[in-house]
Order: structure tokens, then sequence, then C-alpha cells
């Protein structure tokens, strides 16, 4: 299975660009023209951009209470409020080659519907792993071969 990350760092092109070219990544000021207390050890210009620069780093917790705070913690199985213990759940699950931090692929459970969706994604998991296991070759290369066998079987016994 998978290991969690602790965190998730959110990217952009235009601020690796900055950054390259020695500029705040966030408002694209040069480097020399930063204030003297983030001249020389501050990746942006002011306190501001400092700020937003550093929103860019997710936390699991993070994500967790603000999509519970977005979807109100309806649980999305029962459409019940959720109350303790509830869990941030990925709809198709990490294992399966679902996103660990796509917005899109989470959603809130209550303990009873987790644990009904975890049974029933630890099943899709072992028939993943033993299909991985006993790869099955291609319909027409497994008929190929069977052809073959018996083409050479009434060759040989003649």
């Amino acid at each position: 299975m998978t290991q969690r990350e602790g965190w998730y760092l959110e990217t952009n092109p235009i601020w690796e660009e900055r950054i390259k070219n020695r500029q705040c990544p966030i408002c694209g000021k040069n480097r020399e023209d930063f204030d003297t207390r983030h001249k020389s050890r501050s990746t942006c210009c002011s306190i501001d951009c400092t700020s937003e620069w550093q929103g860019r780093f997710h936390t699991w917790q993070g994500i967790r209470f603000r999509i519970f705070k977005e979807r109100n913690g309806i649980c999305a199985s029962c459409e019940v409020v959720c109350k303790d213990p509830w869990t941030l759940d990925h709809i198709h699950p990490i294992a399966l080659g679902g996103e660990m931090w796509d917005p899109e692929n989470l959603q809130i459970l209550c303990e009873k519907c987790n644990k009904q969706k975890t049974a029933r994604d630890l099943g899709q998991i072992a028939a993943s792993k033993k299909l991985k296991k006993y790869s099955i070759p291609d319909r027409n290369e497994a008929i190929e071969r069977w052809q073959h066998q018996d083409i050479q079987a009434t060759l040989f016994e003649s």
C-alpha cells in the first residue's frame, strides 16, 4: 500500500520561473528591490508575499478540516451531519491509483459508512493485487499459443 505523505506543496510554473530569475515568486519584484529585512534571507519581498507563499504548503489535517467545513460535515453516503468520529475518505483508493491530495477524490464519511466502504475497498485492492500477481496474458496471445500447441501436438503425434 502507498505510504501517506505528510504535506503537499502546491506548485506553479510562474513561481518557479520567478525564483530562477531572482524575483519574488508572488509579485515578481526583483530581489534588489526587496525590503532590507527580506533582502538576504527571504524568498519573498514582503510579509504579505511571504504569508501567501507559505500558504502553498498544505498538511493533511489542514485539508481534512477545510473540506469538512466546505461540505458542512455531511456524510457523502448517508447524508447525515457527521459527529465525531468522522473520516476524510478517498473515493478512489490510493492503492488503486487514486490521487492523495485531489479534493475531488475526497469525501466525508461517518464511522459506520466508512467501515462499509473500507471493506469494499479492501476487497477491490486484494483483487487488484491478485491480478497483478497472476497476470493474465492478452486474450489473442493466449489463443495463438493454444493454436500453436495444438498444431505441434498434431504434427508430432503422427
